[in-house]
């Protein structure tokens, strides 16, 4: 609610419906979130240190993730956000980017998990998300189980997700995501050498970040096991692009971020898929992100961070001294190593749902959505499409849609408005920035 409607009102004892809290005004933001805090400072001291499987019982860690997560969004959000109609008053944003750098190191340091690998670059990353069991993972702290042995039913049947993930079915990831990809030697696609372009995916993907073509099917297809343990590559998925409702995916890049080949899991009606809620990985995100704010960033704190991400697929360091200038980064007005903290943490987390939460939090929509729209790979590596094509021959799906690209209202649109019915019960509360036309 925090993130959706900023101000809230702060209740902690149960309220009658004759209770004159009801009609209390909205507290302050800043109020809400250092009272988040304090309530996850108080779970850490009294949940079990203990692992846990994961699935089924929180403990300390958990906590000390969320409390860092938190402290990240509204200490970046204070600091990216002041002086619009969105910033908080007596704000204070180091004092919630220490408290994120502060939760993360203790879990990092003390905590029971570790980045998962087997020393395999080409493939810890993928198989990481396919899993059918976290239970003994080094990564995954917190997961949801679907146990055809305990039920059967609609929830098991919502999570068929390797029977769907055979095909796009309308999905895909895009253009802008795909660039993000650092070239194997550490190097943007904009400057390196190892850079192939764009005609073929095959080109595109080769000399990338392995993370690149273990979150997107390459060209020659989806790879699927066969109950004889044969192995065969769906590649008609790519051939078939865009001809009808299973293969349509409107930017072309197919996303195949936890799926699971094996066709034992691929039973529609009773998919066990397992649904990953929290990760250490976040962790070190967190805080490379929370020290670089703070300014205080050290190559040590990279290497107790974004490197141990970055040396589970086999890439180069992320060396403070030496960051390459990208002519195409997001963010040219902050410092160098603020852009590839964030880089990585899109291209790790991609399609974990954290995007729209960090674009709002860095007040980013000027940069990343006004105006835009997303793209897709070359249109002419598919013999059928549907879709429109720009000046340079990338897919562009929303063309004709959004002319002008997303009409996202900057003095508005950061949070949502809030319900007209409240307003009529409660006059105390005040409409968020920009929707005060709509009371």
């Amino acid at each position: 609610m925090l993130q959706t409607y900023g101000d809230m009102q702060w209740i902690t004892h149960e309220l009658n419906t004759d209770s004159p809290e009801l009609y209390n005004p909205r507290d302050s933001r800043d109020l809400v979130a250092t009272n988040i805090i304090q309530s996850l400072d108080s779970a850490a001291l009294y949940l079990t240190a203990d692992k846990t499987k994961g699935q089924g019982r929180v403990n300390r860690w958990m906590a000390l993730l969320i409390q860092s997560r938190i402290a990240l969004f509204e200490g970046t959000w204070q600091k990216y956000h002041a002086g619009t109609p969105f910033g908080v008053s007596g704000s204070n944003p180091n004092k919630y980017l220490q408290k994120a750098a502060d939760a993360a190191l203790e879990l990092i340091k003390d905590g029971p998990y570790d980045v998962y690998t087997t020393g395999d670059p080409m493939n810890d990353y993928r198989e990481l998300f396919a899993m059918q069991d976290w239970s003994n993972n080094s990564e995954v702290m917190f997961w949801r189980e679907y146990n055809n042995d305990l039920s059967r039913g609609e929830a098991a049947f919502q999570n068929d997700r390797n029977h769907r993930m055979e095909f796009p079915n309308n999905n895909s990831i895009t253009k802008q995501l795909a660039d993000s990809y650092l070239c194997i030697d550490g190097k943007p696609i904009s400057v390196s050498p190892l850079f192939e372009g764009y005609e073929t995916l095959v080109k595109e993907m080769k000399n990338r970040d392995p993370r690149f073509f273990q979150n997107v099917a390459p060209h020659d297809g989806i790879q699927k096991i066969n109950k004889d343990g044969s192995i065969v590559y769906w590649g008609a998925v790519y051939n078939k692009l865009n001809t009808d409702a299973y293969h349509n995916s409107p930017a072309g890049y197919i996303n195949i971020k936890g799926y699971n080949p094996d066709v034992n899991f691929h039973v529609q009606q009773y998919e066990e898929s397992p649904g990953l809620i929290y990760r250490y990985g976040e962790a070190l995100l967190n805080y490379a992100e929370a020290k670089a704010e703070l300014g205080s960033i050290t190559q040590a704190d990279l290497d107790l961070s974004i490197n141990k991400l970055r040396r589970r697929v086999g890439m180069p360091d992320l060396k403070l001294d030496n960051i390459t200038a990208d002519p195409k980064w997001e963010f040219p007005t902050l410092s160098p190593i603020i852009n590839e903290i964030r880089r990585e943490r899109r291209v790790e987390l991609a399609c974990e749902g954290f995007r729209w939460d960090d674009i709002a939090r860095w007040a980013a929509a000027d940069e990343l959505i006004v105006g835009k729209r997303p793209k897709g790979f070359k249109a002419s590596q598919v013999a059928k499409n549907p879709y429109p094509v720009d000046a340079d021959g990338f897919l562009d799906p929303f063309q004709k849609g959004l002319p002008n690209g997303y009409g996202f209202v900057l003095g508005r649109d950061y949070l949502n408005s809030i319900p007209i019915s409240e307003l009529v019960l409660n006059p105390a509360l005040i409409q968020n920035p920009g929707w005060e036309s709509t009371k």
